[in-house]
């Protein structure tokens, strides 16, 4: 038996304690949540050969750990174009909205997107923080950036755990697991100070992506009133696939700071 985030099927789920949120641990992680959503979305068949053009994740409120459901459906089916939703509730009240668009594979010109970064295997092996990996769900080579960090923040990410047991995270899952990473490597609000939870993740597919190793490029913008976005560039070793956008709910930190610290780098 692998260790996974979650157990069970068929619209019915339990998380693992492997999917508790570093913030509260009544709560699923961001992580988790992308990993299933993405592994549902991608098992659904469709009419013709088609890749993900787009993934947006809204979260309503947490998602508890324990028993709870995830639903996928098809609202739009055709042979160009499918849009899906993946529904997470609990107790009867959504939890989260995935949102999904796919579209028909087919030859078209070609845009080269320079990016440059050393390969997995050039890169330190500099975690993102002191957890376990299988307890943070990602392994991670940090180039610049982190929790504690100011400033923009670049690294090699890739699953560590499987989603569910025995069930891998192929490439596009591990894609919108590195996504949410984003704001976790990049800041400019001092974590002493500031929260700063990501409420929403959006990802723009121009391919799929290779492999499971993850080049997560992310910069943090705000114009100071109460909100913030985070830019990410996601690659392969190929070059860049996709862009990831989470906004970002700012307020000064209604707990003691070194709580928040020790939660990150436990």
């Amino acid at each position: 038996m692998s260790d996974s985030f979650y157990t069970g099927g068929a619209g019915r789920y339990c998380a693992t304690d492997l999917a508790v949120s570093p913030w509260n641990p009544r709560h699923q992680n961001g992580v988790a949540i992308a990993a299933l959503a993405a592994h549902l979305i991608e098992t659904t068949p469709t009419l013709a050969p088609m890749m993900l053009a787009r993934l947006t994740l809204d979260i309503a409120r947490p998602t508890p750990i324990g028993a709870f459901d995830a639903v996928c459906t098809v609202t739009r089916e055709g042979r160009r174009m499918q849009n899906l939703e993946v529904a997470f509730s609990s107790g009867g009240e959504i939890t989260a909205r995935v949102s999904a668009l796919r579209v028909r594979t087919a030859a078209s010109p070609v845009s080269e997107d320079a990016l440059v970064y050393p390969s997995p295997d050039e890169t330190p092996a500099i975690p993102l923080a002191r957890r376990d990996p299988k307890r943070a769900g990602l392994e991670t080579r940090i180039l610049s950036g982190g929790l504690t960090r100011i400033g923009p923040g670049s690294g090699w990410v890739r699953p560590a755990l499987d989603i569910l047991p025995d069930v891998a995270a192929s490439p596009l899952v591990a894609a919108a697991m590195a996504a949410d990473l984003g704001s976790g490597l990049s800041s400019i609000f001092p974590h002493a100070i500031w929260s700063f939870a990501n409420i929403d993740l959006a990802i723009h597919f121009v391919r799929p992506p290779e492999s499971t190793w993850i080049f997560v490029d992310a910069e943090t913008t705000s114009a100071g009133d109460g909100a913030a976005l985070v830019n990410t560039v996601l690659a392969d070793e190929r070059g860049p696939f996709a862009r990831a956008h989470q906004t970002l709910f700012v307020e000064p930190m209604r707990i003691p700071s070194a709580s928040v610290r020790d939660a990150a780098m436990a």
